[in-house]
């Protein structure tokens, strides 16, 4: 693999686009609160006009947010110049899976079409069934009952051959509406990821590089189903199809239930950077364990990195707690809390943590990131940063696993002090135009004063290692 120190690290301010939405209250005095805490240069800053919103319609994405900020790059010419994008509170979180009207249409009026067959089969085999126990019931009549039931098994079979092929065409448009519209949802932040990619419109090459369906739904334009690798991730660095693809964005958000929130985080990540990030690190696995042999599941997989992450960071000198019970940190049980990864509480976030100033951590369940400003919800995103955090990431859907940055690689990243948490996730994070959103301040380099590893450290972390011990004629598994 390509050696760490091989690529750009420390993101530079002059590298950031800073985006708020000018409909959206506060949106813009948080962007010049930032702006003037980081020195970011004043031309580096976007507004754009789109919903108010978390989520949003995807052509409301395409029209007012992903064409305005195509516009500003391509008018400035900042293709080379801009690595990463901020987004400011209100500016929505996350894209809608595509409606393609024409295609639901189709699939209900096949519905309607099969309705009144269904319930003329439903009334012919409810009288069948009558007749028979009549029949059952009483043996003088059987003989007629049973030349009625005959006749009635003739209806049913002359209603099912008119049937078929109205079925037949129902299941045929209902499985092209989802082949059309299912897993076409994503955050806003992992969408723009793939901005400089012909404006956002995937190329011919850009095929290659992941389990892509390409589809036209009205005006919608073209979207990807499902995700694309993401070519920031370290296991890319030595792949030639890099050079022949547009750069890939990092993309993150400063983004909370109030104003107070995001102001908070940018000042607590200014304030850790000049003394270094000290505290706890809790690791809260479950007890899932790699079987010698066979098949692996990918939780069996993801419980290990965590395991694996808390002893790289204990490594490094950290005080760490491992939790390898199912059971989560209890209530109140997580004092002096710096860092954290764990699962897995389905939106449910558990009161166990002190957040020290400047902590970062994450949680792996599905749509940890469904909102930041929604009331009630006990997700973790939103719920982490109310209580303290400066940097965290999550879903804002279903993600599956495997979207997930490995802890180890991305603790790793973190721990140099040379990478800031913006480049320590996209560095890690294996999947673009999909789920996760990452709500942090970009620059933010916790371990800049007080590095816990070094470059050629880092460069060990990440190489590949074997889960188990692979069996005699086993192709070895890593992670």
């Amino acid at each position: 693999m390509l050696s760490a120190s091989a690529v750009t690290c420390g993101l530079d301010r002059t590298e950031i686009l800073v985006v708020y939405n000018a409909n959206f209250p506060g949106s813009k005095e948080l962007a010049e609160y930032y702006v003037a805490r980081r020195q970011i240069p004043k031309e580096h800053v976007l507004a754009i006009r789109t919903d108010q919103k978390e989520r949003i319609a995807r052509k409301v994405y395409l029209d007012t947010i992903q064409k305005p900020m195509w516009d500003w790059v391509d008018r400035n010419k900042k293709h080379d110049k801009i690595r990463c994008v901020l987004l400011m509170r209100g500016v929505p979180l996350a894209v809608n899976r595509i409606e393609a009207p024409e295609a639901l249409r189709a699939r209900d009026d096949a519905a309607l079409a099969v309705g009144p067959f269904t319930k003329q089969k439903k009334d012919l085999e409810e009288e069948k069934k009558r007749l028979q126990k009549q029949a059952d019931e009483t043996p003088a009549r059987a003989a007629a009952l049973r030349k009625q039931i005959e006749t009635l098994d003739a209806k049913i079979a002359e209603v099912d051959r008119l049937m078929k092929p109205l079925e037949e065409k129902h299941h045929a448009a209902a499985e092209t509406w989802k082949e059309l519209t299912e897993e076409t949802e994503a955050s806003v932040d992992s969408e723009l990821a793939l901005l400089l990619w012909d404006g956002g419109i995937l190329n011919p090459e850009a095929l290659k590089m992941g389990r892509l369906v390409l589809h036209r739904s009205d005006s919608e334009s073209v979207k990807t189903k499902m995700w694309v690798r993401n070519l920031l991730n370290h296991r890319t660095w030595k792949m030639p199809e890099r050079k022949r693809l547009p750069r890939t964005l990092m993309v993150c958000r400063l983004d909370a239930a109030t104003d107070a929130l995001v102001k908070r985080i940018i000042d607590d990540s200014i304030a850790v950077e000049q003394k270094g990030l000290e505290g706890v690190a809790y690791f809260d696995a479950q007890g899932k364990r790699i079987p010698p042999a066979g098949k692996v599941s990918f939780y069996d997989v993801y419980d290990e990195l965590i395991r694996r992450g808390a002893a790289l960071v204990e490594k490094s000198g950290i005080k760490t707690v491992v939790d390898n019970q199912k059971p989560l940190f209890g209530p109140g049980s997580c004092p002096n809390a710096a860092l954290y990864c764990g699962w897995w509480s389905l939106r449910e976030y558990v009161p166990a943590f002190t957040w020290v100033k400047g902590s970062v951590g994450f949680h792996v369940a599905s749509a940890e990131g469904e909102t930041l400003r929604g009331e009630k919800t006990q997700a973790w995103c939103k719920r982490m940063v109310d209580e303290g955090v400066a940097a965290t990431f999550g879903p804002v859907n279903e993600p599956y696993l495997q979207s997930f940055p490995n802890p180890s690689h991305f603790f790793a990243f973190l721990l140099t002090g040379q990478y800031t948490v913006a480049e320590a996730f996209w560095y890690s994070s294996p999947m673009n135009s999909w789920m996760q959103t990452l709500i942090a301040d970009p620059l933010y380099t916790p371990f800049l004063k007080n590095p816990k590893m070094s470059i050629t450290e880092l460069t060990e972390a990440l190489k590949p290692k074997p889960l188990r011990r692979s069996a005699p004629g086993e192709t070895p598994q890593s992670n």
